[in-house]
């Protein structure tokens, strides 16, 4: 069946059977199914014509006054162009560009964008970030918010600068204004937000909705979270209807060990969600009953954000990692998981495998290259080489001293105080631009570990 599925209606006793799809298109279709698996994402939050939304999001653009959301992201490359084709058919008038939700997700947006117009010669003429929280990236370190401050600012490249607008929520859209509202009262604030933000073009970024489809399976007496997302245990099951699964952002996990929350919506957990779900699929078609592959999601990971200028910003156990081998590293870790999904990559698995999947087939591969030059590094040499902003950084030894430091906490403890001493001589000789020499990062032929 093609077609965006508007609603679905299971069997009365909750059990197998045929189930009711309707689809955008007016069709109903009858469906035979012994498994559901629900998999259909999230929605942009605040972005639609629903009551909880926020007012004129929705709008036909006009070179003058056009608003994106950032899902589904297949559609967002398409929408940017076609406002770009506005603009030229306008005579490229001067832009003011507004990203709304200032996520990893919404910074990495606005630094993608701001690269793309500088190479395209568009007359981009301001570049702001709006976000509700007190702070950009509230959950990064101290040393993480102050690189990324950095990067937005621009003052290392000349490039255009990202203006930041945090505390302040978007209560209404016109045309080419936006109104703001503090999202803390005054005393709390650091200071008070403008009343209006001029824009061209706005881009919806403000994190995850649970989709239209959701209420629909509500109905169907699929038991939501009281935040409308699908309620599953750690076996990705419905905790109300058993012969349906549901994984990655349209979810909320209970009943995960020592009481955690359920992860944030996010790809690097979704992705990992993926395993354990075939597996009980698997199970559950075959006859075996329920599958019993519990998702644990991590409680931490490597954060890596693009900067568009060939270089990124990492964020792992509180450090803040920036370079070119930091770009490199975030480009060998997608590629690596794309490729698992080309040809004779793909998993594959009949009704009557009994084997656990895991999440091997998820996690980047090249993990021998580098393990060796960082398993003989001592504490003083890792924290060097992670401090390192310099182009000759190999970063397949950074990435194998990331990976020791994950399991080995007393390396990890001593890297990270080192780090921090030799990231504050770097603030101090004058940011990025002066790259801090690596502490006794050499062997006895005096190369530098880690170095090209």
């Amino acid at each position: 069946v093609e077609g965006r599925v508007v609603g679905l209606d299971l069997p009365d006793d909750g059990g197998a059977g045929a189930a009711r799809v309707r689809t955008a298109g007016g069709d109903i279709v009858a469906l035979p199914f012994d498994v559901l698996s629900v998999d259909v994402g999230s929605s942009t939050r605040g972005y639609g014509t629903g009551p909880s939304d926020v007012p004129g999001t929705v709008r036909v653009a006009t070179a003058r006054s056009a608003v994106v959301p950032t899902r589904p992201i297949a559609d967002l490359g398409r929408r940017i162009r076609e406002v770009e084709g506005l603009w030229r058919d306008a005579g490229d008038p001067p832009a003011d560009v507004v990203v709304v939700g200032g996520g990893a997700a919404g910074v990495e947006l606005a630094l993608a964008l701001r690269a793309r117009w500088g190479k395209s010669g568009a007359a981009v003429r301001s570049l702001t970030l709006v976000d509700a929280s007190a702070g950009l990236l509230p959950n990064l370190s101290a040393a993480g918010r102050t690189e990324m401050a950095d990067v937005l600012s621009g003052t290392d490249s000349g490039a255009l600068p990202v203006r930041v607008i945090a505390g302040a929520a978007v209560s209404a859209v016109g045309d080419g204004r936006l109104s703001l509202a503090p999202s803390f009262s005054p005393s709390s604030a650091s200071g008070a937000p403008p009343r209006t933000l001029r824009y061209t073009l706005a881009i919806w970024a403000t994190g995850a909705a649970p989709g239209p489809l959701l209420p629909a399976l509500g109905r169907a007496g699929v038991r939501l979270c009281d935040d409308g997302w699908i309620e599953v245990g750690p076996t990705l099951r419905s905790t109300s209807v058993p012969n349906v699964y549901a994984g990655g952002d349209c979810v909320t996990i209970v009943g995960l060990p020592d009481g955690r929350p359920s992860p944030p919506k996010a790809g690097v957990y979704a992705v990992r969600a993926g395993p354990p779900l075939l597996q009980n699929i698997a199970a559950e078609v075959s006859g075996r009953g329920p599958g019993t592959a519990r998702f644990v999601p991590q409680d931490d990971f490597l954060r890596l954000v693009m900067c568009g200028d060939g270089t990124a910003v990492g964020f792992r156990f509180g450090m803040a990692l920036r370079g070119r081998w930091v770009w490199e590293m975030k480009d060998a870790i997608d590629r690596s998981f794309t490729d698992g999904f080309r040809g004779a990559g793909l998993v594959e698995w009949r009704a009557t495998d009994t084997g656990t999947l895991g999440e091997k087939q998820y996690d980047a591969g090249g993990y021998g290259k580098g393990s060796e030059v960082a398993a003989a590094m001592d504490a003083e040499e890792a924290a060097g080489l992670l401090a390192r902003t310099d182009d000759d950084v190999e970063y397949e030894v950074a990435w194998a001293v990331l990976r020791r430091m994950a399991t080995q906490e007393t390396f990890r403890e001593r890297v990270l105080a080192l780090w921090m001493e030799e990231w504050k001589k770097r603030r101090l000789l004058g940011g990025r631009d002066r790259a801090v020499a690596p502490s006794s990062a050499s062997g006895t032929t005096g190369e530098n570990i880690g170095s090209r």
